[in-house]
């Protein structure tokens, strides 16, 4: 320690002895009364008064500027944290809705979410998180809140891939909840329609078509979608319907598989028409 002090001492002996005496004659300037003392005091801080006040609007634009980048940068952050609030509320609702819909059905149901969308021309297959660990088996419904959203197509232990109602090769036999009239769900490629539906049937714009009980593949009754048009009413022995699907497959993260399995004879009948490719 006393090697330090005098080393600090060796090298900056001038200056310290300086800083003394200037600070000693500072000391005695404040108790001097003379006259031209205290003039000299006078104009001393009036100089350094006008100069900090000339300087301190820069600091303050500078400390301004800085402060208001920092500002900017704690906004977008708490913008980013409230979006992602925003989202984990959206998802929480969702899934509680699911949960609470799954309740209604007297077979069980596995939750499970989107890991990937397979997009192939106009085809749409999801991937979801959940397979034959969980009894997950090809040919079970897909469902959502607001209806259908597809078909387990095939599943391997942990995985499965899901065939939706935008997929050419998924056709399904739906009802008018209305009058009960029965045709066949099918994709083309751009509209979801309904097919093969007798002239005979009472149809009107807003009518909500379900699965049909007849079916083998959802023989519960889930929402499908709402009649937009009916495109052919002056032609042909059948009726098609443009539907406005109940289910935006393209914008779901969950999904609930309903693990309903129909009796196998039926089960293998239709079947022959879903895995048509």
């Amino acid at each position: 320690m006393f090697n330090i002090l005098r080393y600090f001492w060796y090298n900056y002996k001038n200056y310290l002895i300086l800083i003394l005496f200037v600070t000693l004659s500072v000391s005695l300037l404040t108790l001097n009364d003379n006259p031209r003392v205290k003039n000299f005091r006078s104009f001393s801080f009036g100089l350094f008064s006008a100069t900090t006040s000339f300087f301190q609007p820069f600091f303050t634009f500078n400390n301004i500027q800085s402060e208001n980048e920092e500002l900017r940068d704690k906004n977008a952050l708490l913008m980013l944290e409230l979006n992602r609030l925003r989202e984990y509320r959206r998802i929480a609702d969702d899934i509680d809705s699911m949960k609470m819909q799954a309740d209604t059905f007297s077979t069980q149901t596995v939750f499970s979410k989107i890991i990937f969308r397979a997009y192939s021309g106009n085809q749409l297959n999801l991937n979801i998180d959940a397979g034959r660990n969980e009894g997950i088996e090809a040919g079970m419904p897909v469902i959502t809140p607001d209806g259908l959203a597809g078909i387990v197509y095939e599943s391997s232990n942990e995985y499965s891939i899901v065939r939706t109602i935008k997929n050419s090769n998924l056709r399904l036999v739906v009802r008018n909840s209305g009058d009960g009239s029965q045709g066949i769900l099918r994709w083309n490629g751009r509209d979801l329609l309904i097919t093969n539906l007798p002239k005979t049937a009472v149809v009107n714009v807003g009518d909500v078509f379900v699965t049909s009980d007849v079916s083998s593949l959802v023989n519960l009754p889930v929402n499908i979608g709402k009649v937009k048009r009916v495109l052919n009413p002056e032609e042909g022995i059948f009726n098609d319907i443009l539907l406005q699907a109940a289910v935006d497959v393209d914008q779901i993260d969950y999904v609930f598989v309903v693990k309903e399995i129909p009796s196998k004879i039926k089960r293998n009948v239709e079947l022959n028409f879903y895995r048509y490719k």
